[in-house]
């Protein structure tokens, strides 16, 4: 974990006061409850991630009571809804919300709080409680699921909707009933606001993270409608799956004038059909429901999010799924000439045979998620086409001392165009530098200059090569003193510009700066004690010159 707030209690609760990430990374996340957590999980475990990866597990086996238990109460047959809750238990696509302490975290809190909100709210088929120490309760539920994950503002849809459709009441009863969580979600869109400022209330999504922003509102809405395309399929066939669907992992959908864009048509048609048709069947119908109502927060439908896809945004949606396909399963099974106690068998058998694939594939997707490296060098051969997982893959293999392996991914992520993405080239250079290729390495920076591309990393990287190999001591130094004015407590840039007034012979001020950039340094800081031990050696020299024998 990079946020500094997630390493103990005591710092965990200054989030309730602040971004998700301190320090303007990341704007339009405000999830406290999440750090908290962190901060638990570091007080107990000592730094241990077997804590962090038990609260997961912890949270995920709450989430499948609390889907078994708001099933039954919706009015579903209990073989239909412990089928439901077996399958969410063990679909393939959850792996990353559970296997993954950092993305998981906020799904399974905001997740595990709106189910129990659903509960202790009452919705269903049946006359809702009207306690109010119940409603009172679960308001106060949706707001700390509104505390672990923005997403989780779909809340006030679905106690409108679970209200409404299944039992065939009055929508001014349904609005009524919604009403108070309406005003919660209100009022917490003010906090963020006077939290984090206008600007950093609201998403601000990169073209790395979600290419959809660069498209107008018409393509961008066909190209949301072909992901959630490819989103289904990750639910019904998770075979070929992935930490990253960022720039450009996923192709672009096709216009509707060529085969592949009326092929993309046709799914959707037949998708919004075979639905129609599911909703005649009412277990199938509040499936629906559910997966829609919480899918859509995270769609891009309506407004562009930070990511364009990620599997563990399915995660609340898939509840929905879940219980349709165990509805339609019970219906396909209803239909066979079988009698009642062979039909049951029959259904048993056909939820054993899906959720023991569903389980097969998911133990084989938990070991990737074992280290950065097998992750990202397993699933670069899934996204050969996203630029960030080129990078990352290249990543590893740099620290691992293969800069060749690693110049081979740089360049590949580069030559996929992400606009704005300036991560290989900067790794590139460094790779090339290792490799004592400095004047490729030097070109390359210029590229990236040329293509408008001056963030830090790059500016650091090409910085220190001019400096520390002599190659252009005054330019270098420039590049450095604009990448320490755009992050002044970057321990690894005050190194590098610290190292570049030892080159200049400026000894007090490359003094000053390493001793910054020890200060801050929250890793083992070999490189810079070296640098700072040399500044010290030449003071000393100077100071014995200057004494004279």
């Amino acid at each position: 974990m990079r946020n500094p707030a997630a390493q103990g209690l005591r710092a965990a609760l200054a989030a309730f006061a602040q971004g998700y990430w301190p320090g303007g990374e990341r704007v339009g996340l405000y999830r406290p409850l999440v750090t908290l957590s962190y901060g638990l999980d570091a007080s107990l475990g000592a730094g241990t991630p077997w804590v962090g990866h038990g609260t997961n597990l912890l949270l995920h086996a709450l989430c499948v009571a609390g889907v078994l238990a708001l099933l039954l109460r919706l009015g579903v047959s209990a073989a239909v809804a412990l089928g439901a809750a077996l399958l969410f238990a063990v679909h393939a696509v959850h792996t990353e919300v559970v296997a993954n302490i950092a993305a998981g975290r906020p799904e399974l809190l905001a997740t595990s709080l709106a189910l129990a909100a659903l509960l202790l709210h009452g919705v269903g088929p049946a006359p809702s409680s009207q306690h109010r120490a119940h409603q009172a309760g679960a308001l106060g539920l949706f707001v700390l699921a509104l505390l672990s994950k923005e997403s989780a503002v779909a809340l006030p849809v679905l106690v409108l909707l679970l209200e409404w459709l299944p039992s065939g009441g009055r929508l001014a009863t349904a609005l009524r009933r919604s009403a108070p969580y309406w005003a919660v979600a209100l009022a917490y869109g003010a906090l963020r606001v006077a939290l984090l400022g206008w600007e950093g209330a609201r998403p601000q999504p990169a073209p790395i993270d979600n290419p959809l922003v660069l498209l107008a509102a018409p393509q961008r809405l066909w190209a949301a409608l072909s992901v959630s395309l490819h989103s289904l399929g990750l639910l019904l066939l998770p075979l070929r799956l992935s930490y990253d669907y960022s720039y450009a992992a996923l192709s672009p959908p096709a216009g509707l004038g060529s085969a592949s864009g009326l092929a993309t048509l046709a799914l959707l048609v037949a998708t919004a059909a075979g639905s129609a048709w599911a909703m005649r069947i009412p277990a199938a119908r509040a499936g629906i429901l559910l997966a829609l109502a919480p899918y859509f927060v995270v769609s891009n439908w309506a407004v562009p999010i930070g990511t364009i896809l990620g599997e563990r945004l399915l995660y609340f949606p898939s509840i929905g799924f879940c219980l349709a396909a165990a509805a339609l399963l019970e219906r396909g099974v209803e239909r066979l000439p079988l009698g009642a106690a062979g039909r049951r068998r029959c259904f048993a058998l056909g939820v054993a045979l899906v959720c023991g694939l569903h389980g097969l594939r998911a133990l084989q997707r938990i070991p990737v998620w074992r280290s950065d490296r097998s992750l990202f060098l397993h699933d670069v051969r899934v996204v050969p086409g996203s630029a960030k997982a080129q990078t990352n893959a290249g990543s590893v293999l740099l620290a691992e001392g293969r800069p060749e392996a690693a110049l081979a991914h740089f360049q590949a992520a580069i030559a996929i165009g992400a606009p704005g993405f300036g991560a290989p080239f900067a790794d590139a250079i460094t790779a090339l530098t290792a490799l004592g290729r400095f004047q490729e390495a030097v070109a390359l920076g210029d590229r990236a200059f040329a293509a408008g591309l001056h963030e830090v990393s790059i500016d650091n990287n090409l910085g220190f090569l001019l400096v520390d190999r002599g190659i252009d001591v005054e330019r270098g130094v420039r590049l450095l003193e604009r990448a320490a004015a755009a992050s002044p407590e970057d321990p690894e840039v005050l190194d590098s510009l610290g190292w570049g007034y030892f080159r200049q012979g400026r000894l007090e001020r490359a003094r000053q700066v390493l001793r910054r950039a020890l200060e801050r340094s929250q890793q083992p800081a070999g490189a810079t004690r070296s640098h700072l031990e040399a500044v010290e050696a030449a003071l000393r020299h100077r100071a014995a010159v200057r004494s004279g024998p």
